[in-house]
């Protein structure tokens, strides 16, 4: 039962390392594990880590980049589709409100020598 307790806390320290990015540190505490109380689950682990033992670091640093200079990209987007729904909003509104308002008939456009004349009626 001491084994099994042992290789528990192993696994568990083994994920925290890889979730720390201390790849080494978690094929270190898989293979302990494993050597503890061999287990499928354990096995599978113990490869996980080594396989990114041997990416190494550089390319998981630059994948953690990517993953952080891609979170404003998507912040922005969703910054674009609220901004883009009050557009929308407003011109509902727009347009409910110029439904509402009376209709106006055409003013009826007067010629120039017309408008002369009712000049000149006026003075008289």
């Amino acid at each position: 039962m001491f084994l099994i307790a042992v290789a528990y806390r192993c696994r568990a320290a083994a994920r925290q390392a890889l979730l720390a990015g201390k790849f080494k540190q978690a094929e270190t505490l898989a293979s302990q594990a494993q050597a503890a109380c061999s287990t499928p689950l354990g096995s599978d682990l113990l490869l996980l880590s080594r396989w990114l033992v041997s990416l190494g670091s550089e390319r998981h640093q630059r994948s953690r980049r990517r993953v952080k200079e891609h979170r404003p990209v998507r912040q922005g987007s969703s910054n674009l589709v609220k901004l883009h729904r009050q557009i929308l909003r407003a011109v509902d509104r727009l347009e409910s409100t110029l439904r509402r308002l009376p209709a106006t008939s055409p003013r009826k456009k007067r010629s120039r020598r017309m408008a002369g004349r009712i000049k000149a009626r006026s003075r008289v």
